[in-house]
C-alpha cells in the first residue's frame, strides 16, 4: 500500500487495482461481470465504502473509493478478491487463483482524486481506441453515473440466458452459508434481461468530478488524455522502486546490470512467458539474487518468480 498521512472529508480515498495473474483474461461472459459488481456492492455495504469511480477490463478492475483507513481498505480489498474468486471458481469448475495481491494507493487532495478519475474512466479507451474512442462507448465503467447520463444509462445484457445464469447463480449464494460468514448482505437477483442497468447493481458517488466541471466540460476530459496507462505505470512502479532501494540499492543496480546484457536491447514487456521464464532462469544462475529482489526489478508476480527459483534449485541439486 502507497499512503500518507490525513484524511479529507469523508474519510481516506484510495484507488484500488485488482490485476489477474500474468494478464490472463477472467472476464469472459457478461454475467462473470456482473457477478463481480453484485458481490463487490456486498462488500461496500458491509464497509461503509463509497465508489467514485470504477471500471471492470477483460483482465483487470480499477475502484475509486473512500475507506476510514488504510486497514480498512485493505479488509475491503482482500475480502473482495477471496470472495468473488471463491464463487467464480465455483461457477467456473476451476481451482485457479484469479489475482494478484491488491494494488492499493491513497490519493492525499482532490487533485489525486480528478486525476486518478479520469485514468479509471480513460483505460477502455486507451487500451483499445478503435474499440472504444471515447469512454462512453465502454459500458462496464462509472461513466453513464455522472451527471443526468444515468437517464440514457444502456442495457448491458442482450441475452436472456446471461442473466438467468446471474440470477441463478446470486441465488445459491444468498442461500449459501457465505452471507453469515461474511456478514453481508444478500446480492441483487430476479433481474429481467432487458431491463438490466449498471445502477441496479451499484451505486456511485460522482460529487468530486460534477462539482468541477459542466457536462460539456466533462465529456471532452473524459477523451482527453490526462494521463496515459504507461505514465501510471512508470509512476507507480519508481514509487515502490525507491522504497525497496533505500534497503537493497546496491544488489538492485547489479541486478539491473545483468538484466540490460540478458536482454539485449530487447524489452522485458514484449517477451513472450517461455522467454520470461527463461531470463528470470538466467538471473538466478548468474547471481545471488533473492525473489522479492527480481520482483521488484521485473515488477512480475511473486508465485511465478517463486515457481521458477525452485526449478532452479531443483536443477542444482
Amino acid at each position: 500500500i502507497q499512503g500518507g498521512a490525513g484524511a479529507m472529508e469523508g474519510g481516506y480515498h484510495f484507488h484500488t487495482i485488482f490485476k489477474s495473474i500474468r494478464g490472463k483474461v477472467i472476464f469472459y461472459r457478461d454475467y462473470d461481470r456482473l457477478l463481480f459488481l453484485n458481490i463487490l456492492r456486498r462488500f461496500t455495504d458491509k464497509f461503509n465504502i463509497k465508489i467514485l469511480e470504477f471500471v471492470l477490463m477483460d483482465n483487470h478492475v480499477h475502484l475509486l473509493h473512500t475507506a476510514v483507513s488504510i486497514a480498512q481498505a485493505s479488509s475491503f480489498a482482500g475480502e473482495l478478491q477471496q470472495n468473488f474468486s471463491f464463487w467464480y471458481n465455483r461457477f467456473h469448475s476451476s481451482k485457479d487463483k484469479l489475482f494478484v495481491p491488491a494494488h492499493i494507493y491513497y490519493k492525499r487532495d482532490e487533485t489525486d482524486i480528478l486525476k486518478c478519475s479520469f485514468y479509471i474512466l480513460q483505460n477502455p479507451m486507451v487500451a483499445c481506441p478503435a474499440a472504444y474512442p471515447h469512454p462512453m462507448d465502454y459500458l462496464w465503467s462509472s461513466y453513464h453515473f455522472h451527471y443526468n447520463f444515468m437517464d440514457k444509462m444502456p442495457v448491458l445484457v442482450k441475452q436472456a440466458k446471461d442473466v438467468t445464469r446471474a440470477n441463478m447463480m446470486f441465488d445459491i449464494i444468498n442461500n449459501s452459508r457465505s452471507r453469515e460468514t461474511n456478514v453481508c448482505p444478500a446480492l441483487r437477483s430476479g433481474f429481467e434481461w432487458d431491463k438490466l442497468r449498471l445502477d441496479q447493481f451499484i451505486d456511485v458517488t460522482t460529487v468530486y468530478v460534477d462539482c468541477n466541471y459542466s457536462r460539456k466540460e466533462f465529456k471532452i476530459l473524459a477523451q482527453k488524455s490526462i494521463i496515459t496507462a504507461k505514465e501510471e505505470y512508470a509512476c507507480e512502479r519508481e514509487a515502490r522502486m525507491k522504497e525497496y532501494l533505500r534497503y537493497n540499492k546496491i544488489a538492485i543496480s547489479k541486478l539491473s546490470e545483468l538484466l540490460d546484457i540478458l536482454l539485449d536491447g530487447r524489452k522485458y514487456e514484449e517477451l513472450d512467458l517461455d522467454e520470461k521464464e527463461f531470463l528470470i532462469s538466467e538471473i538466478f544462475s548468474n547471481s545471488r539474487a533473492t525473489i522479492m529482489q527480481v520482483v521488484m526489478l521485473l515488477d512480475e508476480d511473486r508465485s511465478f518468480v517463486s515457481g521458477i527459483r525452485r526449478k532452479n534449485l531443483g536443477k542444482s541439486l
